[in-house]
């Protein structure tokens, strides 16, 4: 009976998309570079990741699973080298059998734009700043695609979204609803 709003970023914001599309009711919605692979390269790369992911996956190469699933989805090498090291790499591992999913979700990875001009909820689509050019248009695609949906660019982020740089525009896009919900 309450209203809900909802952040997700890369596959989570792909998986958020796909909700409200499907119709979970959400009022807001906020998504920071959702992993679409725009042109007939990307498609390519995709399928052949695809492939490489659930050989791997059917092998038991978790720790490959996740390096390259992170790859794919634009995280630098430099930053997967350092996350091998951290402990957070554990847990990353031990949930490598659902990045099969994450896979799913995105098809072909072609960004679904017919689908997702169903969104009914008022949308925020992030993109950074020094993220790959490729990945900046497909989120300004995104945002044309949806009806209620702007584009926000933050300068100087990349895949590696710095938590203070998204948290005062997350807190700003919620915020405002809030207000305008409490002075209707």
């Amino acid at each position: 009976g309450g209203r809900a709003s909802l952040f997700g970023m890369l596959s989570g914001g792909a998986l958020a998309l796909e909700a409200q599309a499907s119709g979970l009711p959400v009022d807001l919605l906020a998504v920071y570079e959702p992993p679409y692979s725009p042109g007939p390269a990307g498609l390519l790369y995709k399928s052949r990741c695809t492939a490489r992911l659930h050989r791997m996956l059917s092998i038991g190469d978790r720790d490959g699973a996740v390096a390259l699933y992170m790859s794919q989805t634009g995280v630098p090498e430099t930053t997967i080298a350092r996350m091998r090291h951290a402990p957070v790499w554990a847990g990353l591992k031990a949930l490598a059998h659902t990045l099969a999913y994450d896979d799913a979700l995105l098809g072909n990875g072609a960004l679904p734009a017919g689908r997702f001009s169903s969104v009914t909820a008022r949308t925020l689509v992030v993109s950074g700043g020094f993220s790959p050019t490729p990945m900046r248009e497909m989120t300004h695609a995104l945002a044309a695609a949806i009806p209620r949906a702007r584009h926000r660019t933050l300068t100087g982020q990349t895949r590696e979204l710095a938590p203070q740089a998204i948290a005062p525009v997350l807190a700003d896009f919620f915020a405002r609803d809030v207000i305008a919900h409490r002075a209707s």
